[in-house]
């Protein structure tokens, strides 16, 4: 409920302080703490409710133009969301301050989303549990070696860094993880062949086999696993496009799930 409410609040404003819960006169440290806070909210890897990718979209463009001093200034003065901003260089690309503030076909919320939260994190402090999909995979992941690819391979983990960044918030502990690490170190499989880890040794009793709530524990870890696969898959269609990499190793285990889960 309280996903569908907060999206139905948001969706039905217009102007961007509004969209983001602040006053004309607030900080951009005002601005930066309310879009930390609401896109965590509508996300549409965590939040389900009906309308949240339109939700999480006027939150990030409400984010993009006001961040920015000039283009808060036109803003403020037209008081509309028209392409009437100039296209800039990307602060995370050659420097600058702030987002663009430019409203096109490029526009990409979770580009925004993902230079907010991880543009400038370098791999080796990252401290997130990984995901493993199979052996050699971070070796070939990483021959870049310029800082460049680095960024690249982060946004290419942006879907686990989420799920463990979720993880975090205030919330009741998750029964599973896709990947073993403390507490999470006793293995089990669903039928269609996904790996997955629990925290306790008496989850067959809680859960006992072919029980409802397993099959429904087992279908949570089923989609958690496809989303990571799906949208690992679509970045590196992307790099491959751009020439950054021939194989795809994620779209390769999504077609196998895929194939399992149709089989079954």
């Amino acid at each position: 409920e309280e996903q569908i409410v907060i999206v139905k609040q948001i969706r039905k404003k217009k102007d961007y302080y509004e969209i983001l819960g602040l006053e004309k006169s607030c900080s951009v440290d005002d601005i930066r703490k309310a879009y930390r806070k609401l896109s965590l909210k509508v996300h549409p890897d965590k939040n389900k409710a009906p309308g949240a990718e339109e939700a999480f979209k006027a939150v990030s463009k409400a984010f993009q133009c006001l961040s920015n001093e000039e283009s808060r200034k036109k803003y403020d003065l037209v008081g509309s969301d028209e392409p009437v901003y100039e296209r800039r260089a990307s602060p995370f690309r050659g420097g600058g301050n702030g987002f663009s503030g430019f409203y096109d076909t490029d526009f990409d919320a979770d580009e925004i989303f993902r230079n907010f939260f991880f543009g400038g994190m370098p791999p080796a402090t990252t401290q997130f549990r990984s995901f493993n999909f199979g052996p050699g995979m971070g070796a070939r992941m990483g021959d870049q070696g310029s800082t460049g690819f680095n960024i690249r391979m982060l946004i290419q983990l942006l879907p686990v860094l989420l799920i463990l960044l979720f993880s975090f918030l205030p919330s009741s502990e998750p029964v599973f993880s896709l990947s073993r690490s403390y507490p999470y170190e006793y293995k089990f499989t669903t039928k269609n062949g996904v790996n997955y880890y629990v925290r306790s040794t008496k989850f067959e009793q809680d859960y006992p086999t072919n029980s409802v709530e397993r099959v429904r524990i087992e279908e949570r870890v089923e989609r958690d696993y496809y989303s990571v696969l799906a949208q690992n898959c679509r970045f590196e269609l992307q790099r491959q496009q751009w020439g950054f990499i021939r194989e795809t190793p994620h779209c390769d285990l999504l077609e196998k799930f895929q194939s399992a889960a149709a089989a079954a």
